[in-house]
């Protein structure tokens, strides 16, 4: 699985213009606005009802000790309609293929190591052989608003390349990044 050699840091302005979709822009702004002249937002910060629309398109993950290890809290509706199954309360090594698990992994690994949004845009394979550019937004929340203990994401697919398609139950089966950006933090 090809991964790209370098994470580009970029101030927030800058990050947001990169963000693909609305939605992303939308979400990124609300973190920004709710982690306040801190490293992080809390999960206290986050309100669902401030960001009703942008609800089926969000998950949060909670990080494990030790390990760490990543597991589905919630998953919105358009986000876990990608699956076959529920993900709500699974590890994601046990909720995936080990392919596209171990490289959630080391995605999630991203912001709970920088401390930092992360943003990546993959390429993935789906269950019915077919690929897709998806775009990945990992932000990170932490009790003590320094060190991450979920991850507030979503991720998104462009249909521009394939539009007749249906991700409905169509499992994704590995993915590699293409680009990843990080916000920098001062």
């Amino acid at each position: 699985m090809k991964e790209p050699e370098k994470v580009e840091v970029l101030p927030a302005d800058y990050m947001q213009a990169g963000l693909r979709f609305d939605e992303h822009r939308e979400l990124f702004a609300y973190w920004e606005k709710i982690k306040g002249s801190n490293r992080m937002p809390s999960r206290a910060d986050f309100d669902p009802v401030d960001i009703p629309r942008l609800l089926p398109i969000i998950g949060l993950v909670d990080i494990v000790s030790p390990g760490p290890k990543f597991r589905y809290r919630v998953v919105g509706t358009t986000m876990s309609a990608r699956f076959s199954s529920p993900q709500d309360g699974r590890f994601v090594e046990d909720a995936k293929t080990p392919d596209y698990g171990a490289y959630l992994i080391r995605a999630y690994m991203l912001p709970y190591r920088l401390k930092a949004p992360v943003y990546i845009t993959e390429r993935t394979g789906y269950s019915l052989g077919y690929e897709k550019t998806d775009a990945r937004l990992m932000l990170p929340m932490g009790r003590d608003r320094e060190t991450p203990d979920m991850i507030l994401c979503s991720t998104m697919t462009d249909y521009s390349d394939m539009p007749e398609l249906d991700d409905a139950l169509i499992d994704p089966r590995n993915a590699s990044a293409m680009e990843v950006l990080s916000l920098k933090i001062a």
